[in-house]
């Protein structure tokens, strides 16, 4: 595997475990919100559950893309589309929402643009 595909697969696990410390920072805010009675329970309870399985969900991509056996002759692009279709079949065997895939994309794409500047 090339220096820049592992480099942005490590990277990448960075990422991932970002986002799921901001959506564990959201359910903090909105812990705070439900506090101030500006959230009621309800609203609370359905957000922190769907939440929860956003953050289950980024975990479980990490182990998946850790253990994911890449080409190792694979270049950069054909990674980052094996990365993209294990996101995109987990997301979707999860039910987690689109909007997460989305969100991951817009990481892959700004490391595949750091990566590629920097290499």
């Amino acid at each position: 595997m090339s220096r820049s595909t592992r480099h942005f697969l490590d990277l990448l696990d960075v990422e991932l475990a970002d986002v799921a410390a901001d959506l564990r920072e959201v359910e903090v805010v909105m812990r705070e919100r439900l506090r101030t009675q500006s959230l009621t329970p309800y609203v609370f309870q359905q957000n922190a559950a769907l939440l929860e399985r956003e953050v289950e969900g980024i975990n479980r991509l990490r182990s998946l893309l850790r253990s994911h056996p890449f080409d190792p002759d694979a270049d950069l692009t054909v990674t980052a589309g094996s990365v993209r279709e294990v996101i995109r079949r987990e997301i979707g065997h999860l039910h987690l929402p689109q909007a997460l895939s989305s969100l991951l994309e817009r990481r892959i794409q700004k490391l595949l643009d750091y990566v590629d500047c920097c290499s």
